[in-house]
């Protein structure tokens, strides 16, 4: 079943994480480019009418700085940049979240923790310190074609 995807793309981190990413990131193999993501899984179709809302959603949320501060590793072995100011995409989350009921990552976790992920199955924790030297990443979010303010939408089988 198709499923889809709302993120904020990253792409001056492409450089820095790209052949990590594609070694170790199951969605940079689909080309799903560097980003954080504001609400997986999402809605198994994107409808007009879904568009349409989500636009409405964003529709007073500029462009905005971040930036990619430094790496570390999740619990279940996931390598990680964390974004600065995080709270702007956890507000994100939280407004896609109420709007259409959805639930980021199905529930799987307590707390939702803005991140832009690099590796998965990372056994050493050291492989974060290796990006120490080429950051930090400074970005800001785009407004991507008729959909959302700063998001890009995706859809993944």
């Amino acid at each position: 079943m198709p499923r889809t995807i709302l993120l904020v793309p990253v792409f001056e981190a492409e450089p820095v994480v790209c052949d990590l990413r594609l070694r170790f990131d199951p969605p940079a193999m689909r080309h799903i480019p560097a980003h954080v993501t504001l609400m997986f899984p999402f809605l198994p179709e994107l409808t007009d009418d879904v568009i349409d809302r989500l636009s409405e959603l964003f529709a007073g949320c500029s462009p905005f700085d971040f930036v990619l501060t430094h790496a570390a590793v999740f619990p279940k072995g996931v390598l990680y940049l964390v974004p600065e100011p995080g709270e702007i995409f956890l507000r994100m989350t939280n407004s896609i979240a109420d709007a259409f009921g959805t639930v980021p990552w199905h529930g799987e976790f307590d707390d939702v923790i803005p991140h832009l992920t690099v590796a998965q199955s990372v056994t050493d924790d050291s492989l974060a310190t290796t990006f120490d030297a080429q950051l930090p990443i400074s970005s800001i979010s785009r407004r991507t074609g008729s959909g959302p303010q700063s998001a890009h939408v995706r859809t993944r089988h």
